[in-house]
């Protein structure tokens, strides 16, 4: 089970009561994962191209969101089975661990009118999985943090 949830904010500073972590963890024990998405948040509009046309209003912020909301209920599509399974698409007949690497470029917002220099930031998500006929890519462990 998965819950986006709308928040409001205003873009005013740090909030000093923010009950984000709360219901997220009310929720985590319940076993259902949480995203949060600003409800008050518009995209950016887009530059216009060389040739005077304008590209469609795209909300990566929404986007993204719901993505990650879907990796942590643990629905993905078949792309990763694919790729691992070089064509097939039948369970695994042994365990595995899948090892990858994320790296991005976080550039922080403007904050009263100045900007936080950008960072370089790098994950090594893994996920060791087991054998269960029902169940493909059943979890023995997941890691982001060094651990198993």
């Amino acid at each position: 089970m998965a819950a986006w949830v709308e928040t409001r904010w205003k873009g005013e500073g740090v909030i000093s009561h923010d009950a984000k972590p709360l219901l997220r963890a009310g929720l985590g024990a319940l076993g259902v994962v949480a995203q949060f998405l600003d409800a008050n948040y518009t995209p950016a509009k887009p530059r216009p191209r060389p040739d005077r046309s304008v590209p469609p209003v795209v909300d990566y912020a929404a986007t993204t969101g719901l993505r990650d909301l879907l990796r942590q209920a643990g629905v993905i599509d078949n792309r990763l089975a694919l790729a691992t399974a070089g064509g097939r698409t039948s369970v695994l007949t042994r365990e595995a661990t899948l090892v990858g690497i994320h790296i991005r470029q976080h550039t922080p917002r403007r904050n009263n009118g100045r900007k936080a220099p950008s960072q370089l930031v790098i994950r090594r998500p893994s996920r060791r999985s087991r054998v269960v006929p029902a169940f493909p890519w059943a979890a023995a462990a997941v890691c982001g943090k060094g651990q198993w």
